[in-house]
This record gives structure tokens, sequence and C-alpha cells, in this order.
């Protein structure tokens, strides 16, 4: 597995680059036809432009911020407004903010620790709620695509909704295609 960019050129075609090399491996169309590819960061081709032209401003920049990415997450302004406007008790938004920030950095998978998936056991002992209360909140997180559980070798993996947050710099392909068809996707919150 590994890592690729897609470079959108100006005229709105895709080319799928190695990360670390910059190998051209092909259209995006042919995306598909390369299951070794992990996540996608889709950028267009002004910005790799203004990349080359400003790399040691940046490079200054980042290093002035002077901390960890994996800390930080994007969440837009839009879905908090609408995600307090939905009817969520205190212990369902307590789960959400939880497991926001239990998002992992490249694949949207919700875990506790670096190595280990989250639990319900986990959020109860954590949230110090009951069992009842956890088995509650995730399925209406789940009712409200905000989380999607898969079951994998008997054991659950949680995922966040990459349309709601995400951290890092792209999501994984698994990620997108739980969530592709989202009503989070779009502007579903222009109130």
């Amino acid at each position: 597995m590994f890592r690729a960019k897609i470079i959108l050129s100006d005229d709105n075609e895709g080319y799928i680059v190695g990360e670390g090399t910059g190998e051209i491996f092909g259209r995006l169309e042919n995306l598909k036809e390369f299951p070794e590819i992990e996540t996608v960061l889709l950028i267009p081709k002004k910005e790799v432009l203004y990349q080359k032209e400003h790399k040691e401003q940046i490079r200054k920049k980042y290093s002035d911020f002077n901390t960890s990415f994996s800390n930080y997450g994007k969440l837009n302004l839009d879905i908090i407004r609408t995600i307090s406007k939905l009817d969520f008790t205190a212990i369902q938004l307590k789960t959400f903010l939880f497991l926001a920030s239990h998002t992992s950095y490249i694949n949207c998978i919700i875990k506790k620790g670096k190595r280990y998936n989250m639990t319900r056991k986990f959020i109860a002992k954590e949230l110090e709620i009951s069992m009842v209360s956890v088995n509650s909140a995730v399925k209406k997180l789940e009712s409200e695509e905000i989380i999607k559980i898969v079951k994998e070798k008997k054991r659950e993996k949680m995922y966040f909704n990459p349309y709601i947050l995400f951290k890092g710099y792209s999501i994984s392909n698994k990620a997108y295609d739980f969530f592709k068809q989202s009503k989070w996707k779009g502007d579903t919150c222009d109130d």
C-alpha cells in the first residue's frame, strides 16, 4: 500500500502521482486499477506550482507553528451548527465529541491509542456511562450517518464520516466508499 496524490491540471484532467516520487501512474479515471493505493490527495495544479515557488516560506510557516498535525482535525462550522440542531441527548453529543477526538489521522478509523480499534466498553469506561447509554449513542450516531460500524473478524471497527471530520491531508478510499452517498456530502447545511 502507498499514498498517492491526484494532480488536477488546468483543464480538470486528473493524474495519479506517487506522493514521494512524483511518478505518474495513470489518469484519474483509472484509479480503480490501482488497488495498492490506500489514500488519495487531490491537489489542483495551481497549488502544486505555488508550493514549488514558495517552498521555503511554507516550510518556515509550518515549522513556526511547531505542533503535531495529528492533534488537529478539520470540522466544518456549518456541520457543527447542523449537529447542534439535531435531537441529540447530552450523552449522544458527548459520545460524538469523544469519537471525533479519537479519529485516526489517515483512515478515519476511530481508535483507542495508536494500535487498537475503539470498543464500546472503552467508551463506557472513559465517559463513565453505562453500556446501555453507549449502545444508544452509537446507534444514534450511526443512524445519522456520522459513524459507520463494520464487522471484521467478529470485531467492530468504527469509521468517522470524513464529510463531517477528518484529519491529515487525505482520506482513505475505504472511508470514502463507506460515506460516498452520505447526506452530509455537499451543501447540506445551507441554512
